[in-house]
C-alpha cells in the first residue's frame, strides 16, 4: 500500500478486500497474510479507525503478521510488518529486532530500508536514519513518503539545504504532507513569512480547511497567520488555543498543538488515540518543537511509552541526555539544555 502514488483510505480498503479474498482461496498463502496485516496497520495511518477499533486492528495486524512468519519464516516483509505492530505498541526492542533482521536478509529492498530509517527517526537516531532513508530513496526515487521522512530527518540533523531540496522533491511527486515538514524548516530558520506561505500551499486550497476556518469567521490565510504567530509569540498562545479543531480534524489538531507549544493539549490527544503516535514523536524531534519534550505533560507521556528506558539501555539521541537514574532532558531549537 506504499508504492509510487500516495495511498488513500479507499485503496487501503481495496487491498484489504483482495487479501481476504486470497485467503479464502488459500488459507496457507503467507504473502496474503502479510498483506492483510499491512492493511490493518494502514487503516490506522489513514485515520479510518480510532479508539477500541484501532486497538482491535493492531491486535489483528499482529495476528496476521505472526501467521505469515510461521507459514514462511523467510518472508522478509512479514517480519517488517510485525515490527511495525511492535512500534505501534511501543515495544521498542522487539521492533528494532524485527526491522533490522529484515534489512539484513534483504538490504536491497526499498521498503525494508524505509522501515529501518523510519524506526531510527522515531527513536531519534538520525545518524542511523539518514543512510537507510537515502538508500530507500535511491532504490525507489518516486516514493514521496520516504522522501518526506528523509527531508524531516535532514532537518532534525541540522542539514537545512538538504531538507529543503528533499521535501520539494517529495512535494513534486505528490505528497502534500511534505508541505508541513517544509514549514518546519522555515520555523527553524525564523522565517515566519515562508512558513505561512508553505502552509497556505498545503491547506489554503483545501475546501475542508476553508470550511473549518470560516466557522471561526476567518479566511484560511488568517488562521495560518495566527498559528505561526502563536509559534513565535508565546503571549498569544493561550488566546489561540480556542481556534484548535475538534478531534475529528486530527491532523490540524495535532499540528496546531505543536505550533502553539501546548503539551497538555497534544498529550491528551496522544493518550486518547492508539494509532500512529510514533509519527507524532518524529515531529517533536524536529528542532522547532524539541523544547516541548521538557514540558511536564510531554515528559510524562514519553516516560509512559518507555522510550527513555530504551535510550538508556541502548544510546541517547544527540539532542537528549539522561538526568539521574530515571529522567532526561532535551535541547531547544538553539541546541541549549534547560
Amino acid at each position: 500500500v506504499r508504492k509510487f502514488d500516495v495511498p488513500d483510505s479507499q485503496k487501503v480498503l481495496d487491498a484489504k478486500g483482495l487479501a481476504l479474498r486470497a485467503l479464502e482461496l488459500d488459507p496457507e498463502f503467507a504473502q496474503a497474510w502479510q498483506m492483510l496485516a499491512t492493511t490493518y496497520l494502514a487503516e490506522l495511518t489513514f485515520n479510518i479507525l480510532d479508539g477500541e477499533a484501532a486497538e482491535e486492528n493492531i491486535r489483528l495486524a499482529q495476528q496476521a503478521a505472526t501467521r505469515a512468519t510461521l507459514l514462511n519464516p523467510d518472508l522478509v516483509g512479514a517480519w517488517g510488518t510485525s515490527a511495525n505492530v511492535d512500534l505501534e505498541r511501543f515495544e521498542w526492542d522487539e521492533a528494532k529486532f524485527g526491522i533490522e533482521r529484515a534489512v539484513q536478509v534483504r538490504p536491497g529492498d526499498a521498503d525494508r530500508q524505509f522501515s529501518a530509517g523510519y524506526f531510527y527517526t522515531v527513536v531519534g537516531w538520525f545518524a542511523d536514519a539518514i543512510p537507510a532513508l537515502e538508500r530507500s530513496a535511491e532504490l525507489n526515487p518516486r516514493d514521496s513518503v520516504a522522501l518526506s521522512v528523509l527531508g524531516r530527518a535532514y532537518l532534525s540533523d541540522g542539514r537545512i539545504d538538504d531538507a529543503i531540496a528533499t521535501l520539494n522533491q517529495s512535494i513534486a511527486v505528490g505528497y502534500s504532507a511534505a508541505y508541513v515538514n517544509l514549514s518546519m524548516v522555515y520555523l527553524t530558520e525564523g522565517n515566519a513569512a515562508k512558513a505561512k506561505s508553505v502552509l497556505m500551499d498545503s491547506w489554503g486550497s483545501d475546501s475542508w480547511f476553508a470550511e473549518y476556518t470560516r466557522w471561526f469567521g476567518m479566511e484560511p490565510v488568517d488562521y495560518i497567520d495566527k498559528m505561526v504567530e502563536g509559534y513565535f509569540d508565546e503571549t498569544l498562545r493561550d488566546e489561540y488555543l480556542r481556534l484548535l479543531p475538534v478531534t475529528e480534524v486530527k491532523g490540524l489538531l495535532v499540528t496546531g498543538s505543536m505550533f502553539l507549544k501546548n503539551s497538555e493539549h497534544l498529550t491528551r490527544w496522544l493518550q486518547e488515540n492508539s494509532y500512529s503516535s510514533n509519527l507524532i514523536i518524529t515531529y517533536l524531534f524536529a528542532p522547532p518543537f524539541r523544547d516541548m519534550l521538557n514540558q511536564p505533560a510531554m515528559k510524562d507521556y514519553f516516560h509512559s511509552t518507555g522510550l527513555p528506558d530504551f535510550w538508556r539501555a541502548n544510546k541517547w539521541p544527540d539532542f537528549c541526555r539522561p538526568v539521574g537514574d530515571d529522567d532526561f532532558e532535551c535541547q531547544d531549537i538553539n541546541g541549549n539544555y534547560p
